[in-house]
């Protein structure tokens, strides 16, 4: 009953002796610090003492369930109806704990991992019924109980009551529209439909809901959902999110930050590309500097838009700046330095910020380019097209959009021609800032699932009374699409189901993408010695002839491969009826194959081949039976198989012919003498 489904044992006590590496082929190796690891953690040492039989019975939880099961109105039992007060319980010390360390909820690093825990929470008090912020309201008793142990707690609760009930508030608001969110994916939808992959991710990603939740939802309606195809997206969230912890981006808590003002940065890079500035505070990680800054031209990565790249000059310090990002609405410039020395005199003078523009101007074009492709989308797709992300940087545009179907070559260039049109026109691009509800009433396309402040920036590409595109954007445009130059999508592709993306280059990435095919149209020209317009014609022609050619080499090889296995297959035993051949070779592995298929061809019905061949320390043996033989019962899989294990190979195929391979080919020998009794004991079973 130990460890098993009875529970007249309870684990209080778990030793691990770890004194082996067992690697993949099962033997083991000493480790060289061996050591021992125990189950006795701080909870389970309370139960035994107390004489619990669970921790949440012990005076560690007992205090914070009581007051959830008070709050709340919803007694406390040990069932399954007690999951939200256990779960609540637990994630109030980790969230508090971590809060009063410094960290804080957000969407990068640990600040994210934080946010997770704190909406799980949320989200089961809304199983107790809970609409307004409740976890919040469990911090001083947290402090009550645990503030001796950890003083930071207790000195902090006001803080982290506060930062918690504002990440409730947000939460709840988020889960409401979440809400309506389903309801509205939900409408579109029939009985048995499926809910498709990202917006599952969607539902999680943004409003918190686990695909659990939105399943449970979903069966409640008769519909199921595209677990697939959330899995894909919760892979590149991961991804992006590994990404962003090895950058070490993190401007949580005050370790090795310098700081010389409580300023917040103001963002001059709408209307300037360098300004002088101060520095509000920085440190440095391994080499790399994050800097604040009082007044900043560097756009800060967000929107889907790259951060700007510059300099930051100031006497005999000279910092190259390689990126800059946003955490946690605060605008982070991370640069290394390219001359001088940055310590806490140099790094509180005043800087000159100089954003490096050329490479603004392409980011500039390609934002905007997104901005007509999308109007063309919907002019051509239909206006269920709607922006699901994008990325644009100084090489590319990409842009994903809610579409069902892949495009047809026609309607990727329509959709381009109507975006070159309005290049070509030079339609002017206004900005300006106004309330959000003002600016959606007026038709400005918003992102669902952005989150939009009081006052909004409305990007417009067109005249006034002739608007092409119209949408909530805080990222950097052209001052009017003819700037642009040109537009070519590259590709068009699936993300997932019901989402489709659009990769393409503007401006001078247009002009080298069509530079480079016309370089390799002219090399081609030139080789084939023919016309432009002839070279589709020659290409075709020439992989006609290769593949003739290729089908007359391979036809060749199985004739000379024939003439050797006929040599091959020469002086064989007969075993109960069955002509047996068995080889061993040493050949190049390209020799090798071709070997076996002309014996494959030329062997008869009533026999079996084994043939071994051993190259560059590794060994293979392949083994070929014949119908008449199959028909005995003898299959080249079986036979291989049993073979190899003596030469400590593995391997199969079909019954007609199998193939091992094997790192120890000094034992193949031994291994294919064994087909005769192999045979043998097989006919006369």
């Amino acid at each position: 009953g130990v460890n098993g489904e009875n529970d007249r044992y309870i684990e209080i006590w778990n030793n691990v002796f770890m004194q082996y590496e067992r690697v993949s082929d099962g033997s083991l190796i000493p480790l060289k610090a061996k050591n021992v690891d125990t189950g006795m953690g701080f909870e389970r040492i309370c139960a035994i003492l107390q004489g619990k039989t669970s921790n949440y019975d012990t005076d560690v939880f007992t205090p914070i369930i009581a007051k959830i099961a008070e709050l709340s109105g919803v007694p406390y039992n040990d069932g399954e109806a007690g999951t939200p007060h256990r779960v609540i319980a637990d994630h109030i010390r980790a969230i508090s704990f971590a809060i009063a360390d410094g960290a804080l909820p957000s969407n990068e690093g640990r600040g994210y991992v934080l946010r997770r825990i704190l909406r799980r929470a949320s989200r089961f008090a809304r199983l107790l019924g809970q609409k307004k912020p409740f976890i919040c309201q469990l911090v001083q008793v947290l402090a009550d109980t645990m503030g001796d142990a950890f003083p930071e707690i207790r000195e902090r609760k006001e803080f982290v009551a506060s930062v918690i009930k504002s990440e409730e508030e947000s939460f709840i608001r988020t889960l409401d529209a979440g809400l309506e969110r389903f309801a509205a994916i939900s409408a579109e939808l029939k009985k048995g439909d499926k809910i498709p992959g990202d917006k599952v991710f969607l539902l999680y990603d943004t409003y918190g809901f686990p695909p659990d939740l939105t399943g449970i939802l979903a069966e409640e309606k008769g519909l199921l959902i595209d677990e697939e195809g959330y899995e894909k997206c919760m892979e590149e969230q991961k991804a992006r999110a590994r990404a962003n912890m090895k950058q070490g981006i993190n401007t949580m808590g005050t370790e090795g930050w310098t700081q010389y003002s409580e300023e917040s940065t103001k963002f001059v890079g709408y209307e300037l590309s360098a300004c002088e500035t101060k520095v509000v505070r920085w440190r440095e990680d391994k080499g790399v500097l994050s800097i604040v800054l009082e007044t900043s031209p560097f756009y800060a990565e967000m929107g889907g838009q790259v951060g700007d790249k510059g300099t930051l000059v100031s006497g005999d310090l000279e910092i190259d700046v390689f990126d800059t990002v946003k955490v946690n609405d605060t605008a982070l410039c991370r640069g290394k330095v390219k001359k001088g020395t940055a310590n806490e005199t140099t790094m509180g003078a005043v800087f000159m910020a100089t954003v490096d523009n050329d490479r603004r101007n392409d980011i500039r074009k390609n934002h905007s380019a997104t901005h007509l492709l999308q109007a063309a989308l919907r002019q051509v797709l239909g206006t269920h097209v709607q922006q699901q992300g994008s990325f644009v940087s100084n090489e590319l545009l990409r842009f994903d959009f809610s579409h069902f179907n892949a495009m047809t070559a026609e309607e990727i260039q329509k959709v381009e021609d109507i975006v070159n049109a309005k290049v070509m026109e030079c339609l002017p691009v206004n900005t300006q800032v106004m309330g959000v509800d003002e600016a959606k009433a007026s038709g400005a396309m918003a992102l669902f699932g952005e989150k939009y402040g009081d006052e909004v920036r409305v990007v417009k590409m067109g005249a006034c009374n002739e608007e092409f595109s119209k949408e909530l954007c805080g990222g950097l445009h052209v001052q009017n699409t003819g700037n642009i130059g040109l537009v070519k999508i590259v590709s068009e592709s699936s993300v997932s189901a019901g989402v489709r993306r659009i990769e393409a280059v503007s401006g001078r990435g247009a002009l080298s993408l069509l530079r480079a095919g016309t370089q390799i149209l002219t090399a081609l020209r030139e080789q084939l010695r023919c016309k432009d317009a002839e070279v589709l014609d020659r290409i075709q022609q020439s992989f006609a002839k290769t593949q003739n050619l290729e089908k007359s080499l391979q036809s060749v090889k199985l004739e000379l491969a024939t003439l050797a296995a006929a040599e091959l297959l020469n002086g064989g035993i007969n075993v109960m009826g069955v002509n047996l051949y068995v080889r061993e070779l040493s050949l190049p592995d390209e020799k090798y194959k071709n070997l076996l298929d002309g014996v494959q061809n030329k062997l008869d019905v009533d026999s079996v081949a084994v043939i071994a061949n051993k190259d560059n320390g590794a060994g293979s043996i392949a083994v070929m039976v014949g119908k008449n033989v199959q028909a005995k019962g003898i299959k080249a899989g079986d036979i291989v198989k049993d073979l190899a294990k003596a030469c400590n190979g593995k391997g199969g195929g079909r019954p007609d012919r199998a193939q091992a391979g094997t790192r120890e080919p000094e034992k193949i020998a031994e291994a294919i003498a064994n087909a005769n009794n192999w045979i043998r004991a097989k006919l006369g079973a």
